[in-house]
């Protein structure tokens, strides 16, 4: 992360399925240029407790990331948005995948 950091980069993305080190190390070298580091949830089987981890070491961004073959399989990213805007942990929270213009309010208001 630190070359995208050191490259003008405020915010940078590492999957929430990678290893806790690899996340803690993306945290810690955000931290060290005053920017952010946003977990991409896609993928990761138990989002609520991910969540719980990345916030105790200090993420700034959780990302509801639904992917193409979920989608493509009826799976919608509002229930993980309901999740992780109730556990109340001070994050940023952003959403990708299966937004459509129709939907975006829902998505503002969870």
């Amino acid at each position: 992360a630190e070359p995208f950091y050191k490259a003008g980069a405020d915010i940078c993305t590492v999957l929430g399925c990678a290893d806790i080190g690899t996340i803690k190390g993306v945290i810690d070298v955000a931290n060290k240029y005053g920017k952010k580091a946003q977990i991409d949830l896609i993928n990761v089987a138990d989002k609520e407790a991910r969540t719980k981890e990345v916030a105790k070491l200090g993420a700034h961004i959780i990302g509801v990331h639904t992917g193409l073959d979920q989608q493509a399989a009826g799976q919608t990213p509002f229930a993980d948005l309901a999740m992780v805007a109730g556990l109340n942990l001070g994050l940023e929270i952003s959403v990708a995948g299966g937004v459509k213009a129709g939907t975006a309010a829902q998505v503002r208001d969870a």
